[in-house]
């Protein structure tokens, strides 16, 4: 698992939180590394995009990542995020580990 190869996995999902408007995001972001006494430009963010994250994550300083490995399993509530071609993607959780040795 990915999480193996990391210090630090924060998931908004642990907080209940599914869907965190963008105009919190950059707020959100600061306060967490501050917190894990990290620099942005330290950190990825990966994410499918569809709240806008991704921009928020890249306008943050991190580096944003958007995994596509389920974009073919899409059902109903959730459609994913069009595919944004101004960031990195993950295809495979494996391929978030090549990108952490760029």
């Amino acid at each position: 698992m990915i999480v193996d190869y990391t210090q630090t996995v924060w998931m908004t999902t642990n907080k209940g939180v599914f869907s965190i408007p963008y105009s919190d995001m950059e707020e959100l972001i600061q306060g967490k590394t501050d917190k894990l006494n990290v620099k942005p430009d330290e950190c990825l963010y990966v994410g499918d995009g569809g709240s806008r994250e991704l921009y928020a994550a890249r306008d943050a300083g991190m580096h944003p990542i958007q995994c596509t490995w389920f974009h073919d399993r899409a059902y109903e509530p959730h459609i994913p995020c069009p595919i944004l071609d101004e960031f990195d993607h993950a295809d495979h959780q494996s391929e978030i580990l090549d990108l952490c040795k760029d």
